[in-house]
């Protein structure tokens, strides 16, 4: 079981591309620790410098409280498993899984051992002898992820293994590996652009950006406080709405002004309260298209409802998206299914107010 620590981690190519700059993490043992982020932002570099594929610019890496900056790639006790399983497809599964054993010159008594544990966990008994050209994309993905196992490391990387999946079959491999993880007890690092996965699979979640952590912590911390505008539009699906909006006060209460003419009072709260010095700034409003409310005919008609007309219904599973205008402003809406509006309807809409995130323009920092 091992512990991950990276300190001040920067990684500057020759060309003067940035691709890591200032990237701090503390990943525990035995936690299924995820980097989200979209394509480009240096996720697979980071994830190379862990393995040292990559060289460190600046910073550190400790595993187990012990640096492995000038330590090589074989000695560091990790195991990496990318989106492009590099498998030798001449070989049978058999061999693929014995191949970096062999070379280690691991005793053949302790590799056989070795292998029939993974071909216990990984339920692979009927393809040992299978060429690893004629498998199957989940079965690949499964002899990669065995040949890391037999490595018995002290840390797992994985780097966008579900990448070139389908839909269906990347669901049953999360499910698989959330089973394998709690099955070893090992630390793992997993890198993806899905927050789907990241979603299920991460005990913890770093979003990254520009290759800067933007902020950690678990899936509902990431969706319910986020740091900033990029976390906030990020995480979640459909994505939060925003749109411009200004402050000011009114008999003792602070109220939001957006659109042409829409206005909301915040709660009254000490936290509220202290957003009074950003009074007559221009600022971002967001807000989950989960946390608009659609009235029904049958309520009492509320100051706080605004009008909106329904511009496109998509259908999702459970629930129905509505895509909202008004006054100079559009909207998702997240809803039951039960909702009975359609494109061209008029409707009124309340905004929870307690659930509105508001950003500064210029920082896109949250402020509240």
């Amino acid at each position: 079981m091992s512990s991950v620590i990276i300190k001040g981690l920067y990684k500057k190519y020759e060309n003067g591309t940035v691709a890591v700059s200032n990237f701090n993490a503390d990943i525990s043992e035995k936690e299924f620790f995820v980097i989200l982020g979209p394509s480009g932002c240096g996720k697979s570099t980071l994830i190379r410098m862990i393995a040292g594929l990559e060289d460190i610019t600046e910073g550190d890496i400790l595993i187990n409280d012990i640096s492995v900056h000038s330590v090589p790639p074989k000695s560091r006790g990790v195991a990496l498993v990318l989106k492009n399983q590099t498998l030798y497809p001449n070989m049978s599964v058999y061999e693929n899984l014995e191949f970096g054993l062999r070379l280690r010159k691991i005793p053949k008594e302790e590799i056989e051992r070795r292998i029939e544990q993974v071909v216990g966990i990984l339920d692979i008994g009927a393809i040992l002898d299978r060429k690893t050209a004629a498998l199957s994309g989940g079965q690949r993905l499964r002899i990669a992820m065995g040949r890391a196992i037999v490595q018995d490391p002290k840390v797992f990387l994985l780097d966008e293994p579900l990448l070139n999946l389908d839909a269906k079959l990347r669901a049953l491999m999360r499910s698989e590996l959330k089973t394998l993880h709690r099955t070893l007890g090992k630390t793992v690092i997993y890198v993806t652009h899905d927050q789907a996965e990241a979603m299920e699979l991460g005990s913890r979640i770093l979003v990254m950006r520009n290759g800067s952590v933007q902020q950690t912590g678990t899936y509902q911390e990431l969706y319910d406080s986020p740091v900033n505008l990029f976390v906030a539009k990020f995480i979640g699906s459909p994505q939060m709405n925003t749109c411009e909006a200004e402050l000011f006060s009114n008999e003792g209460r602070l109220w939001l002004r957006f659109g042409k003419g829409y206005e909301i009072a915040l709660p009254d709260t000490p936290d509220t309260a202290g957003l009074i010095k950003y009074s007559g700034k221009k600022l971002l409003m967001g807000i989950r298209p989960t946390d608009i409310l659609l009235v029904s005919g049958n309520e009492e008609k509320d100051h706080s409802a605004i009008s909106m007309t329904v511009e496109s219904v998509e259908l999702l599973g459970t629930h129905v998206n509505l895509r909202l205008s008004g006054e100079g402003v559009g909207f998702m809406v997240s809803s039951p299914i039960t909702t009975r509006a359609k494109a061209g309807d008029d409707l009124k809409v309340y905004l929870n107010s307690e659930k509105i995130h508001i950003f500064d323009s210029d920082s896109e920092r949250r402020i509240n």
